[in-house]
């Protein structure tokens, strides 16, 4: 029994670095969800998270499965944007207020990107934790 948690705990971490090598078949039925959805999250690319907030903000977070990140995203730059698009048509491009609405708008249209793609790294870390965390719980309540 020893040796059969040990080689069962061994798989599951070396499968942990590399999911997509197992169906998770090897794990009790209480550990295959963790398995399963830390590999769903393994699968997916940062790179698509951020083109996908750059095409419409926000939705790398909906990707990431951050789905309370969507709606702020997607409002504060759809109104910066806005605001901005206004300011040009009234004032011009080159009036102060313009180049200031559009600083702004850029750094939040950027940075949104930006944590689209960072995100989704740190979504697969913490899935990845998850996963050891409770195959290490299983079986340490099992003794």
């Amino acid at each position: 029994n020893d040796n059969y948690t040990l080689r069962l705990m061994s798989n599951a971490y070396l499968f942990s670095k590399s999911p997509q090598l197992s169906d998770g078949n090897f794990l009790p039925d209480d550990l295959k969800h963790y398995f399963l959805n830390h590999k769903k999250y393994d699968k997916r690319k940062p790179v698509i998270a951020g083109l996908m907030s750059a095409v419409i903000p926000g939705s790398g977070k909906l990707y990431n499965g951050r789905s309370k990140g969507f709606w702020p995203a997607f409002l504060i730059s759809t109104l910066q944007g806005l605001r901005t698009a206004e300011s040009i048509y009234v004032h011009g491009i080159k009036n102060g207020y313009s180049i200031f609405s559009l600083s702004m708008f850029s750094v939040f249209y950027f940075s949104n990107i930006y944590g689209s793609y960072h995100d989704l790294k740190q979504v697969k870390i913490e899935k990845r934790k998850e996963f050891l965390h409770e195959v290490s719980s299983y079986f340490y309540n099992r003794n």
